[in-house]
């Protein structure tokens, strides 16, 4: 199991990354009030390099994370990707949203080279 905590100021989250055989299955969540908001799971296809599939709580917008950092994670490492991501801070500004999305981008980055090693 790798984890992987990334904060500035008062924002945080948290990186989990279980390996199942070849596959991964990652939760990252944080904020305030941590949830299920969406999962993703990217497949390596040999003629459409990665496809993927998410499924979304109405409402919450975290499949847009889950979707490019399955699809991301599963064509550098050639293995199937789930992720589980579940961000939620009361009265988010832009700004916050902003700092959320680049401490997600730094935790994929992080795992991605400790998977690499």
């Amino acid at each position: 199991m790798i984890k992987i905590i990334k904060e500035h100021n008062d924002l945080h989250i948290s990186l989990i990354a279980i390996k199942l055989g070849e596959d991964i299955n990652v939760c990252i969540y944080g904020g305030d009030n941590p949830h299920i908001g969406a999962v993703a799971l990217a497949v390596p296809d040999e003629r459409h390099g990665v496809s993927a599939s998410v499924i979304a709580i109405p409402g919450h917008r975290e499949d847009v994370i889950a979707r490019e950092y399955s699809v991301k994670l599963s064509k550098a490492l050639g293995c199937r990707v789930c992720i589980l991501c579940g961000i939620h801070k009361d009265n988010a500004s832009f700004e916050d949203i902003n700092i959320f999305c680049n401490l997600v981008e730094e935790a994929i980055e992080e795992l991605r080279m400790e998977i690499e090693k």
